[in-house]
This record gives C-alpha cells, structure tokens and sequence, in this order.
C-alpha cells in the first residue's frame, strides 16, 4: 500500500470515527485507524524535513516554497506519497450500522482499502 494513499484516507477515516457506531464496529475501526498511526507520524515528520529542506514556511494552513525550490520540493513530495508501506489490519466490513455516517462520494471512494459499508446484507 502506498503511504498516499494511507494520508488521503485519514479525513474519511475520522468521518466514521465520528459517528455514532455500535461499540462492536466502533473497536474496528478504531484498530483500522491505530494500525495506520505509525505511518501517519512518519509521513508527518518527513514532511516536515521536507519542507524546511527547501526553506518552506508553514502559516497556519498555508505553506510557501520558495520558487526556486518548487520542483525538486514537489519530486521529494511525490516520492513520499509513493513510499510502500505494510500495514497490518483486517478489512472491515460494515453492513447496516450507517445511519449517522454521513460522508461524501471521494470519502467512500478512499475507503474501499480499509472499510466496505453495505446497507443491506445484499449489497455488494
């Protein structure tokens, strides 16, 4: 699994986390989104070194990279999204128990690695 696609799959992730979920489904995908820390704190501290190796500045959600810098930052940017990385968790699947998720089409999209939600047991 790439780690971009474990960073795009955060936001979605934490829509479920926030609904009201039977403590069954609840302790999935909590184990989902434990399983998943580890990268998420190495993306975010590569990141980091990312950005003050081409002199960017973070102010508040905007981040500036000097021109000059633009290029190589974006290569290095890339190359971390496309790091392959093994993570350990069993597929979830969700079937009824959705009601309170309220989420969008890209959320559901992002998803499909990690969790399947089904409105009826015959959904596929």
């Amino acid at each position: 699994m790439k780690l971009g696609e474990i960073i795009n799959v955060i936001p979605s992730l934490n829509k479920v986390l926030d609904s009201d979920l039977s403590l069954p489904v609840l302790n999935r995908v909590e184990k989902i989104a434990d399983a998943l820390e580890r990268d998420v704190k190495f993306f975010n501290d590569e990141r980091v070194k990312i950005i003050q190796k081409y002199n960017g500045i973070i102010n508040g959600d905007v981040l500036t990279i000097p021109k000059e810098n633009i290029d190589n930052f974006n290569t290095d940017i890339t190359e971390l999204f496309n790091v392959d990385v093994d993570v350990d968790f069993k597929h979830l699947v969700i079937n009824g128990d959705v009601e309170n998720i309220k989420m969008k089409h890209i959320d559901r999209q992002q998803l499909k690695s990690f969790i399947t939600i089904k409105f009826t047991e015959g959904d596929d």
